[in-house]
């Protein structure tokens, strides 16, 4: 950092240069000068826009300074009183911002601040025109260093971060906090290290029955927590309290003009807070009291905590002596559509919203603006959900199989339904919800699963998947070894056999199969019909493994049985 302090010996006072370096280590919050202009102070400066590498350096300049004296006016600001002609810096009487060839020096820009005890004096700016400017980007930006020199004009030193850094390290247009926080000490203002009441108007006029709105956050640290009053009976305000930690909550201001007579009334809405550094805020409110009756406006349908489900028809019935403007239709107080015809009615698509209670409200607005509301209180109850966890799409079954699922509804459900093939086979109103589903009543092929659910107001989903029935593995697999005494030569046979048993009446064809080292090898295959065969020429004394796999009609392969003989 370059920065030096020093005494001139012949006057009474002390100059303070403090550079905006190219590069730098600097570590500090917002740091304070030891002096400051005195509170209220107009900074008038003049500026020497003697540059030849930009030709708006003027502009960037003064955009700079006024960015300063926006912070807090009343304590201090800066203010542009024409152009000048020096080109460096000179204790004259003069605040001046111009630019000189300083050659590599490492500095952007320096400032010159001259003070007695702790009170500034003078200021001039110099920007060093060794170094390439713009105020495009494409160089140093004459605006980013210009709010930060100035930073040094109104009495604060080198920070580690935001704009009082003490390295350039790009363009910065605002003020951070930290610079803020610096000035509002010297010179007053808003402290943003407490809450800040912000509002986003700070008037509201009605034409008779009319419902209006405003915005309030915080605009300091912390939460702000607030109240709000009216100061007139006509007057109602919802919310009357909350809390804000930086977002814009929405306020409903509203004028009932039963109880007035025809003509002009005023009154205040306040906003308070007892942490907030600018409590209390007001809002001027202003009503009109015409010979125009106030709308009505009803909802008819639904009804007042009714359950609702999918898509839902709101209707309003509006009337007005004059005329209906427009019907608006809410859903826990966010517009959601408006109609200009009647009749006034909005397909709600209740799939978009929580399950729960929500407010449906409708606001009805006449040709002066008048409004009336009506809300109700309405339960969304979401369609249930169902899933099959097994068997699967596509899954060979056989014998008897247990149908799972999976099912979820937001209220609670009624009961599940299951079919095959869309004849009803059970319905189950207890968890787990499922079906114990015996094949064997059905022929061999591909099936279709469905299960319903239906929740507690009828709602229905449904979901179906198709299987495919297999055979039984053959039932009654035997067999033995014996000797063939037919022959001249020893003969060894295994007689292998199934019975012709009911569990057997779907199978189309037989395939055996014999063990051979690591794998099988079909040795014949067999019609429905047929439940025997004999395996000729088998060794003595060698063990035999079979594996006898059934078939369908469509050659698809079921369960095998399985056969040692030795």
């Amino acid at each position: 950092m370059k920065r030096k302090l020093v005494m001139k010996a012949d006057t009474r006072f002390w100059l303070l240069s403090v550079a905006l370096i190219v590069v730098v280590t600097y570590a500090a919050a917002y740091v304070l000068l030891d002096y400051q202009w005195p509170l209220g102070t107009n900074v008038r400066y003049l500026i020497n826009a003697n540059t030849d590498q930009v030709h708006n350096e003027s502009g960037a300049v003064r955009s700079a300074a006024d960015t300063w004296s926006q912070v807090n006016s009343s304590g201090l600001r800066l203010t542009y009183q024409g152009t000048a002609s020096q080109t460096t810096y000179d204790y004259n009487g003069s605040n001046i911002v111009c630019w000189n060839n300083e050659g590599d020096s490492g500095a952007l820009a320096t400032s010159y601040i001259w003070y007695s005890g702790g009170t500034i004096l003078e200021t001039d700016l110099v920007f060093n025109d060794y170094y390439l400017w713009s105020t495009s980007g494409s160089h140093y930006d004459v605006e980013t260093v210009a709010l930060h020199e100035f930073g040094h004009w109104v009495g604060l030193g080198h920070s580690s971060t935001g704009i009082m850094r003490a390295s350039y390290s790009g363009i910065q247009h605002n003020l951070d906090d930290d610079a803020k926080n610096g000035f509002y000490v010297m010179y007053g203002g808003e402290n943003p290290d407490k809450p800040s009441i912000e509002l986003d108007r700070h008037s509201l006029s009605f034409l008779g029955n009319q419902e209006r709105t405003f915005l309030i956050r915080n605009k300091g640290t912390d939460t702000l927590s607030y109240q709000i009053s009216a100061d007139r009976s006509w007057i109602s305000v919802y919310p009357t309290s909350g809390s804000s930690g930086g977002e814009w909550d929405e306020i409903f201001v509203a004028t009932d003009t039963s109880r007035l007579n025809i003509g002009n009334y005023s009154g205040t809405v306040r906003v308070t807070s007892g942490n907030a550094d600018n409590s209390p805020q007001n809002i001027t409110v202003t009503l009109a009291v015409i010979n125009d009756k106030p709308p009505s406006v009803s909802l008819s349908s639904p009804k007042n905590n009714a359950v609702v489900s999918k898509r839902v028809t709101v209707t309003a019935n509006a009337k007005d002596d004059v005329g209906i403007k427009k019907v608006e239709f809410y859903v826990d107080n966010k517009l959601k559509s408006t109609d200009t015809n009647a009749p006034y009615r909005w397909h709600w698509d209740t799939s978009v919203e929580s399950s729960g209670f929500h407010t449906l409200k409708v606001k009805a607005y006449d040709t002066s603006d008048q409004t009336d509301v009506d809300s109700i209180r309405v339960k969304v109850d979401q369609p249930p959900t169902i899933s099959f966890v097994s068997p699967s799409q596509g899954d060979h079954v056989f014998g008897r199989v247990t149908v799972k699922t999976s099912v979820s509804d937001d209220f609670g459900v009624k009961k599940v339904e299951f079919s095959v093939d869309d004849s009803m086979k059970k319905t189950d109103t207890k968890k787990p919800y499922t079906y114990d589903w015996d094949t064997s009543s059905h022929v061999n092929g591909i099936h279709t699963l469905k299960a319903v659910v239906i929740d507690s107001i009828d709602q229905k989903a449904q979901k179906k998947m198709s299987v495919i029935r297999i055979p039984h593995a053959p039932v009654n697999f035997s067999g033995f070894k014996q000797n063939n005494s037919s022959t001249l030569l020893e003969e060894y046979i295994n007689a292998l056999s199934w019975g012709a048993h009911d569990k057997n009446r779907d199978i189309v064809k037989y395939r055996l199969f014999e063990k051979q080292g690591n794998g099988w090898v079909l040795l014949v295959e067999l019609e429905g019909t047929v439940f025997s065969y004999l395996h000729r020429n088998v060794h003595k004394d060698q063990m035999n493994s079979y594996m006898l796999q059934a078939l369908d009609a469509a050659n698809r392969e079921g369960e095998s049985a399985y056969l040692d003989i030795q």
